[in-house]
């Protein structure tokens, strides 16, 4: 049995809303409460939340604690290609073995849950099995990226001793609000009574309501830009390279696996939290651990390059702002005349907040591609959503479509970009993959 194909059978898509936004945690706690509390496992915890590069800051968090001596455990979403991505521990996916073993034995369990008629989501199940899997594993830590949100989400049912916010924005809209307080609201709900937080700075709402939040549960916070900076980014062929000022101590010379200039900056927001970890139970994190962490750090469909007919780029970009900071990557790393642009996003997208960004590029044709997802907008709906843009788009089935139709017309110089969603960069790889 493949794991991934157990959960859409259990959780069945169109009927039961797996994907339904639980705005209580009961379930999840009576989830936890069945299967022996795995979110209480000898082990601490540090929650990543937050609009954007969350998952990365994860990854780099992870990855840094596992070069200072520390068993991790990861815990990712979405997945990419596999839903093994999202659990693993130092570095290491769970196995599809594994994974069965885990879910035979908690089956039966996940299908009594029940809180007000309703059963368990395929969120609450994953996450519930990757914090037994921890136990099982002896991790002596756990970095849980939230899925959506944060004070309702199902990863929330454990006591963070690190809450890390990174960048928020305009997201999911119609259930965390539709102001940006409203949604750092959500987000700031990860943040636990007399823990710490790591922050970095962002719009002046989002800073009143993360000092707001802190100060209610008498959390500590620290701004890695008070002590920190990245100056003097550089291209490398895998990544990038800068050097990181700290007024506390030496200056790191880092090569960072990933592209953009949002990843150094979520490379200090990574830095701090495993310092601030490392110091509430260990001693204080070595350069050289920061360095060869941050090194070793990799994670598909954030700017991923691949090698093909022409350059390739695949990016999850699902809002405006992650599009602008692809576009700022795009245009800082990379060298090309045009661009194809493979677009598709899910229902609840700002589908022409996106597009606007993106079309700051020299783009040369826009195919919007059919994702597979129900929740997914329809090629043909996303043209519509477009507007004045629309004359520009042709809708295409799926990602294999586009890039069969851009391979007919590609030339010297040319820069093909996936994006909009990690579910289209996932399945832009297994093209990639097999062709």
């Amino acid at each position: 049995m493949n794991p991934d194909s157990y959960f859409r059978q259990f959780v069945n898509l169109e009927k039961t809303g797996q994907f339904r936004y639980a705005r209580t945690l009961r379930r999840m706690k009576r989830l936890c409460e069945a299967c022996d509390h795995p979110e209480r496992g000898d082990f601490g915890i540090i929650a990543v939340a937050g609009s954007k590069g969350k998952g990365s800051t994860a990854t780099m968090i992870a990855s840094v604690l596992r070069a200072s001596g520390r068993r991790v455990g990861l815990y990712l979403s979405p997945h990419i290609e596999k839903w093994n991505e999202r659990i693993r521990v130092n570095g290491r996916l769970i196995t599809d073995a594994e994974a069965v073993r885990l879910i035979r034995r908690w089956d039966s369990v996940f299908r009594g849950i029940r809180v007000r008629g309703e059963g368990c989501t395929y969120f609450e199940c994953v996450t519930a099995l990757a914090l037994i899997y921890f136990k099982q594993k002896r991790v002596d830590t756990v970095v849980l990226e939230t899925g959506l949100g944060g004070r309702f989400d199902a990863t929330n049912v454990a006591c963070a001793d690190v809450a890390v916010i990174t960048a928020i924005g305009y997201e999911h809209t119609a259930v965390l609000g539709n102001t940006l307080s409203a949604i750092a609201r959500e987000k700031c709900g990860i943040i636990k009574a007399g823990k710490q937080v790591v922050a970095s700075p962002g719009q002046p709402q989002v800073q009143k309501v993360l000092k707001r939040s802190s100060d209610a549960v008498h959390a500590t916070v620290h701004d890695p830009r008070r002590f920190m900076r990245a100056d003097a980014c550089h291209s490398l062929a895998a990544g990038q390279r800068f050097v990181i000022r700290d007024v506390r101590g030496p200056c790191l010379d880092v090569r960072l696996g990933l592209l953009g200039e949002h990843q150094a900056e979520n490379a200090l927001l990574a830095v701090e939290a495993a310092r601030v970890y490392g110091n509430l139970r260990w001693p204080p994190l070595r350069p050289a651990a920061i360095i060869r962490g941050l090194a070793h750090c990799r994670l598909p469909g954030r700017i991923e390059r691949v090698r093909w007919k022409c350059p390739v780029i695949l990016d999850g970009a699902h809002s405006m702002e992650s599009a602008r900071a692809l576009v700022a990557a795009v245009l800082r790393h990379l060298r090309f005349k045009r661009v194809w642009l493979v677009i598709g996003v899910f229902r609840d997208k700002k589908v022409r907040r996106i597009l606007n960004e993106l079309l700051k590029l020299p783009v040369c044709g826009v195919l919007a591609a059919g994702i597979d997802s129900p929740r997914a907008l329809t090629p043909s709906e996303f043209r519509r959503r477009s507007g004045r843009l629309a004359p520009r788009i042709k809708a295409v089935r799926n990602v294999a479509e586009a890039l069969g139709h851009i391979r007919s017309n590609v030339r010297a110089g040319d820069l093909v970009l996936v994006t909009g969603s990690m579910y289209l960069a996932g399945e832009a790889r297994v093209y990639f993959h097999e062709n």
